[in-house]
């Protein structure tokens, strides 16, 4: 399946380092702390990778060996070895029991993400799942799943999961995008206009919201709108160094078409 660049720019956004971990992790002088490992991450993560495997085996206490495998997990991530990286978080998780949920979502969300970015969407949903299971009432995980959704061309679930995550945190722009491309893909064009409408309120130069309102727009006749829209977004990219986002790709696309 054809994936949208889109929504795969939002799969490494919770690919970041985990509290839990820093705060259970001892100091030291070598990659055997957290904190180490994850500078090791940045520049050598491949170094970083077999540095914190060697670490995981050697672990002693739990907070050492929850510090080492997340850690591994994120070396993983930066080498693009995304499916394996997504086991390990998921099995991570998994074992956390000692954990608040907020940090044992943060994880399952990460294998989510993970498996996302390997192509595997239905892994991907169900780790969003736990993650959700766990913290029923933070709206980006309700996101996080919409964008596995989306991914797998099922928009019905992404308008329901967007519905979720509107009815915790109403003004979430990503949801609000990814909701009214949804109902626009259902043949809800009006539905789709009032989502659209209310980001641009206060995302007015976001290239996706741009995007997302020009193809409303056109769905809706109003071409000369849409277009105005599209060259919005090729216009504002090519201000900000960003002529070559898959937004602005789309758009240039779109106004040669329509």
């Amino acid at each position: 399946m054809k994936r949208n660049p889109t929504y795969l720019l939002g799969l490494l956004a919770v690919l970041v380092p985990l509290t839990y971990a820093s705060q259970a992790s001892a100091a030291s002088g070598k990659v055997n702390d957290y904190q180490s490992c994850l500078d090791l991450v940045q520049k050598n993560p491949a170094d970083a990778e077999k540095q914190a495997a060697a670490w995981r085996k050697a672990a002693k206490t739990d907070g050492a060996l929850i510090a080492a495998t997340h850690c591994e997990g994120l070396a993983l991530s930066a080498q693009g070895r995304h499916e394996k990286a997504a086991f390990l978080f998921f099995d991570l998780a998994e074992a956390m029991t000692g954990a608040p949920d907020t940090e044992r979502a943060k994880v399952y969300a990460q294998a989510g993400d993970a498996w996302g970015l390997a192509g595997d969407y239905a892994q991907a949903r169900r780790a969003f799942g736990y993650a959700i299971a766990r913290e029923p009432d933070e709206a980006e995980y309700y996101i996080g799943r919409a964008r596995q959704d989306a991914l797998a061309g099922d928009w019905k679930a992404v308008r329901s999961d967007t519905s979720e995550a509107l009815a915790r945190e109403p003004f979430t722009i990503d949801a609000l995008v990814m909701r009214s491309t949804a109902n626009r893909k259902l043949g809800y064009p009006k539905a789709s206009e009032v989502d659209i409408n209310r980001a641009a309120e206060t995302a007015r130069h976001r290239l996706d919201v741009l995007l997302e309102r020009g193809r409303v727009r056109a769905d809706l006749g109003q071409v000369a709108a849409a277009r105005v829209d599209w060259q919005d977004v090729v216009r504002f990219a090519e201000e900000t160094g960003r002529a070559d986002a898959p937004e602005a790709q789309e758009a240039r696309r779109l106004l040669d078409t329509e």
